[in-house]
């Protein structure tokens, strides 16, 4: 087959025209929707990254948050430790001290509690023995000590100094004449008369004397004229005696009372 010049031109013209339609119709719209189709990839890649810096972003602050809360945990649990240990030694501190209170508190009780029984003991010995010395110059009291105690009591009278007979003197009470004797024991007549006479040698001139008989004054004689008193008599001595011993008594608690307080 031969080839002329017109041929050869034609068919490079219609080749040309043929690219130059496929290039218009075909190629172009294809490679149009590839750029667009591109351009949409790369926005979509673009966005898709901005996305990933943002949550990468998001995520570095969470974690931030979260080591910060976790710092703050891990300081409040340890501040709440120590402040438990703190109260926990406070609280045992304050349960020694209340103990040691309770059991100082009951070692002095018990000290009082035991004073205070020694000295009621103390007490209702010295009671008792007092008693039993009343008791026993009862049984004593015979005839014998009754003029032992008569006599006794004359001479009192005649041994009394100006100063006391003065005081029977200007008394007031009773009226002057008026003189009442008190015994342990019925009198006999002629020891009524001795010691009306005595009365009234040695203290009141005159005296109207009444005899009354007191068991109680124990083996003794007690003379009372215008509101004054002259006695002697064992009651008298035993009574002197327990107020004695009940001033020792006081004397003894007031320095227990003391250290107590």
């Amino acid at each position: 087959m031969q080839l002329d010049g017109f041929t050869t031109a034609a068919q490079i013209i219609n080749f040309l025209i043929l690219v130059a339609l496929l290039k218009r119709f075909l190629y172009g719209p294809i490679i149009r929707a590839m750029d667009a189709r591109e351009a949409q990839i790369a926005t979509r890649v673009q966005a898709a990254q901005d996305q990933l810096a943002t949550a990468e972003r998001q995520a570095a602050h969470y974690h931030e948050q979260l080591q910060a809360l976790n710092q703050t945990r891990d300081t409040m649990l340890s501040e709440a430790a120590e402040e438990a240990e703190s109260r926990r030694q406070r609280l045992l501190d304050q349960a020694r001290q209340d103990v040691q209170q309770l059991q100082e508190q009951w070692r002095q009780n018990l000290q009082q509690e035991q004073m205070s029984f020694l000295q009621e003991l103390r007490h209702q010995a010295g009671l008792q023995a007092i008693d039993v010395a009343r008791h026993v110059v009862e049984d004593l009291a015979h005839q014998e000590l009754e003029q032992a105690v008569i006599h006794i009591f004359l001479q009192h009278l005649k041994n009394l100094d100006d100063e006391t007979r003065q005081v029977f003197a200007t008394a007031d009470g009773e009226p002057s004449g008026q003189v009442v004797i008190r015994s342990a024991f019925p009198l006999s007549l002629r020891t009524e008369q001795t010691l009306m006479q005595a009365v009234q040698a040695h203290l009141l001139d005159h005296a109207q004397v009444q005899f009354v008989t007191v068991p109680t004054l124990i083996c003794g004689l007690e003379l009372e004229a215008k509101g004054q008193k002259l006695a002697w008599h064992m009651a008298h001595y035993l009574d002197h005696l327990e107020e004695q011993f009940a001033a020792m008594l006081r004397q003894e608690s007031e320095p227990q009372t003391t250290m107590a307080g």
